[in-house]
């Protein structure tokens, strides 16, 4: 994680009531090499400056002379992604000050009592600018820190368990807050929970000292017994677990390590090929750790068969000592938890295996219950959709752009494509993760038939992932709609290279009929479960070719859906033959439409039937009648749409080449930590909201004024 705070050029903002107060405050900054520090005599005034300006830490208060607090800073500040990196570190003369716990609440990147005289404020920015380089610039660490030391002072130990507990969620395993945790429980004589916190401490940080310390401090021996430990495994789902990996040396540390940590049945293979058969045949392990690098079969694809063939959805953990970091979207995308680097260090390796068999068992971590919403969302499991949704939405980890990429892909599985290009744009917008906010938008532009668009966006996810079937497939697709065959195949070509499953079989099952090569379509779809994607497929081009002017070229395509359906699919060529019927009525062809509604209207779908006969009634009534067939139309996009749509993808542009990732760290403790502490004095300034009207950075220029998105 980079601390941009080594930037020395980075925009400061030091409130103080008195010019003298400003004066000991911008001096130190400047004396530790910060070139651009501002002084001003109130956060109103701060938030005026921030309103036009780009400014990266304000240095203030917590209460001003002028009825301003932290809380509306913050406030503010948390309304606007564009302001998200902006940090506020406050100050007052008391410890205990009863408003610093809401503000940590809010976001508050440290706290400070001090005098205000220069020895004073140098120490603590000493310690601060420590802090950061420590913790390599992570905020939500250190804000932490600073709370820990606040609830310690005003010795809270209830308030520190259920923080610790909150943090934990997000850092899963952070040796700090397990020492914290452990030993407000043994405080508060919850002794079972500190001993099972102190077992994980064991396993994430065996050489820790103060474990003991506490330990020996509490119960009277610096040890568990081992009646304790095995309780605290078997409690943590420790069982059974499937190493692969073709290093036999290496796969025997991995697996030393797991027995000590409690796995009672440990299965060792050294080949890809022989674990598949394995994991069909046997129960499902709790726990799943494969290298990266396999002979005969690549990780990416055994991965991408664990999940899709074997349909085996266990926790998994990857190992390799050359994954680089480009790879981890991708291994993540294909369901992988955790990524443990060789060679291995034990205490590492035993905190991932803790926090993966705990995400498994309760999900937090956002990457993973996007994973299995997405699961949800497939199979079109409601129910669990709406718990993963509320567990995202109210998660602490989740940024901006994670709510919005959960909005367009629930959007995306409910057939809203609009919404769903919306929320996408927007997840790009805030920052997030770009390559999985591409693929859910390039996705939602091929349905809502921009291919073009959709192309650009799914090659830059290609180049992420180059071994994904799914967005090989689906970049055929948009070469096949675009005309172009020879990309089609080469495209198509990798995909089979990598798996030759049911998704490639359907996507040149489309290349088939579009092609007119219908006895190939046929034994294609022969081989697939459902024909669903590959009819909508066909209807969405006739329609479009039919619309486009193209009526015999949308008519014949129909036809050649029709001669490539496998012998006794009645069902699904009543579906064509209502479409093609359709068709033909839209172009005041109805005898021919009638002929065609006539040979499916005996399907056995009630609701398929009924759509039929209808037709068929109204075709039959207009033609008695001698009165035009009135059908509702379709239309194509306007001109206005079109300018619309280009404005669009050149903000998309702008957002893409300017953004400033967003990470959890950037929130420090917003939306983990939440207290009742200071409730009676925060309650009325949080009321009290000031006025605010973000306008991004203003950048002079010889023609006057030019206004650019912050």
């Amino acid at each position: 994680m980079h601390n941009r705070f080594e930037n020395k050029g980075i925009k400061i903002i030091a409130v103080g009531s008195s010019s003298s107060i400003r004066q000991v405050i911008t001096s130190v900054f400047k004396e530790f090499g910060y070139k651009n520090v501002t002084g001003v005599s109130s956060i109103k005034s701060a938030l005026e400056i921030i309103e036009t300006d780009s400014v990266d830490w304000v240095f203030t208060p917590l209460k001003d002379n002028d009825e301003g607090n932290v809380l509306q800073l913050l406030q503010v500040l948390n309304q606007y992604p564009q302001l998200r990196h902006t940090k506020v570190s406050a100050y007052a003369d008391d410890k205990k000050h009863p408003l610093a716990p809401k503000c940590f609440e809010f976001g508050l990147f440290s706290f400070h009592c001090t005098a205000l005289t220069i020895a004073e404020v140098k120490a603590e920015l000493q310690k601060l600018l420590k802090e950061l380089t420590d913790q390599n610039g992570d905020f939500s660490q250190i804000s932490a820190r600073y709370l820990r030391r606040y609830l310690d002072e005003i010795d809270n130990p209830e308030e520190t368990i259920a923080f610790e507990k909150a943090f934990q969620e997000v850092y899963p395993g952070d040796t700090h807050s397990l020492l914290s945790l452990a030993e407000n429980q043994f405080r508060m004589s919850d002794d079972d929970e500190a001993k099972n916190t102190i077992y994980q401490l064991n396993l994430v940080d065996p050489d820790c000292s103060e474990t003991k310390n506490i330990l020996q401090h509490y119960t009277g021996s610096d040890t568990l017994s081992s009646a304790d430990q095995e309780i605290v495994a078997e409690k943590l789902g420790f069982n059974r677990c499937l190493i692969i990996d073709s290093n036999l040396k290496s796969a025997d540390v991995v697996r030393k390590l797991v027995e000590d940590m409690g796995f009672n049945q440990v299965t060792v293979f050294d080949n890809p090929i022989k674990a598949l058969p394995w994991l069909r045949k046997q129960k499902q392990p709790d726990l799943i750790i494969s290298e990266w690098q396999l002979p005969i079969l690549p990780g990416p694809v055994f991965l991408y068969k664990i999940r899709n063939r074997v349909k085996c959805k266990v926790p998994l953990i990857i190992i390799n000592e050359e994954i680089e970091a480009r790879e981890t979207p991708m291994v993540q995308e294909l369901g992988a938890s955790q990524i443990v680097a060789k060679p291995i260090d034990p205490a590492q390796f035993q905190k991932a295996v803790v926090w993966t068999i705990r995400e498994s068992i309760t999900p937090r971590d956002p990457g993973i219950v996007k994973y299995k919403l997405r699961q949800a969302l497939s199979q079109g499991d409601h129910h669990q959709v709406r718990l993963l949704k509320k567990t995202l939405l109210n998660n602490p980890r989740m940024t901006d752009s994670d709510r919005a990429i959960v909005e367009a892909e629930i959007a995306y599985e409910n057939g809203c494509y609009i919404h769903s290009k919306k929320h996408a744009m927007e997840a790009i917008h805030h920052g997030g993760p770009a390559p999985e906010a591409m693929e859910l938008l390039g996705r939602s532009l091929m349905k809502l038939r921009e291919f073009d668009a959709a192309l650009r966006c799914l090659q830059n996810c290609s180049f992420v992932s180059p071994l994904n079937v799914d967005h090989l497939c689906n970049i055929a697709e948009c070469h096949l709609e675009n005309g172009d065959n020879e990309s089609f195949e080469a495209a198509l070509n990798r995909a089979r290279s990598i798996d030759d499953n049911e998704r490639v079989a359907e996507t040149e099952a489309k290349g088939a009929i579009q092609n007119g090569h219908t006895k190939a379509a046929r034994k294609l779809l022969e081989r697939l479960q459902s024909f669903k994607d590959v009819l909508a497929y066909t209807n969405n081009r006739a329609v479009t070719l039919i619309r486009c002017g193209n009526y015999t070229e949308g008519i014949n395509l129909y036809k050649r859906a029709l001669d490539s359906l496998p012998e006794g699919k009645k069902e699904l060529d009543a579906l064509v033959r209502y479409n093609l019927g359709l068709a033909y009525a839209r172009h005041n062809d109805l005898e021919i439409a009638l002929k065609e509604l006539k040979k499916g209207e005996n399907c056995k779908n009630p609701a398929r039937r009924k759509k039929i006969r209808s037709l068929k009634n109204r075709i039959i009534t207009s033609i008695e009648k001698g009165v035009p067939l009135v059908l509702k139309s379709t239309t194509e996009n306007s001109e206005e749409q079109e300018k619309i749509r280009l404005q669009e993808y050149s903000q998309l542009e702008k957002d893409l080449n300017r953004q400033r990732p967003i990470s959890r760290a950037d929130y420090c403790l917003h939306k983990i930590y939440t207290t009742s502490l200071g409730h009676e004095v925060s309650e009325g300034l949080i009321q009290k909201i000031p006025s605010f009207n973000f306008r991004g950075k203003i950048k002079k220029d010889f023609r006057g004024l030019e206004q650019v998105p912050a």
